[in-house]
Order: structure tokens, then sequence, then C-alpha cells
């Protein structure tokens, strides 16, 4: 399984022209884990789309890519992956 590297792969970014210093120094930020924040990265095709649950990572997978079963070496996470004869059950 993959683990998320420290960069991902660069898109053009939009600058900020609204936030104001103020805005920026009263937010607040939160340090989190893979308990509290699950994240799913699809990397098929350099697809790239954000999913906070297996599930949903794995519908995706199907409509989008037509796969089957998410291949480990098709996801970035921290988290772990549920056995791939189990990611196709979207009961919950």
């Amino acid at each position: 399984m993959a683990s998320l590297p420290s960069v991902l792969p660069a898109r053009p970014a939009v600058q900020d022209d609204t936030t104001t210093l103020d805005q920026i120094h009263a937010s607040v930020g939160k340090i989190t884990s893979p308990e509290i924040t699950p994240i799913y990265i699809c990397t098929v095709h350099k697809c790239f789309r954000l999913f906070p649950n297996q599930r949903n990572l794995t519908a995706h997978s199907k409509k989008d890519h037509g796969l089957d079963a998410v291949d480990e070496k098709n996801v970035v996470t921290w988290n772990t992956l549920a056995p791939s004869n189990t990611t196709m059950n979207t009961q919950s």
C-alpha cells in the first residue's frame, strides 16, 4: 500500500486575494490522525480525487475507472485498506 507522500503532484494554484492578514491570524488549525480524519486518494491515471472513506473510493473506482476492486497500488492513504474481497460491500 502506498503511503502519503510529502508532496503530491503539482497543479497550478490560484492566488487568494481576498483573505486578510487578520483572518489568517484568527484562523484555527487542528492536528489530526487517521482515526479522526480518514483520507483516501485515487491515483488511477493520475486522478488524485480525495475520498473520506474506502466505500466512496471503491464506488468511484468502479463507476469512473471500470475497476471491480480497489488495488492498493492505486490508493494513497494513511488508513488501512479493507481486504479487496470486501471493498465492494456498500452496505453500512
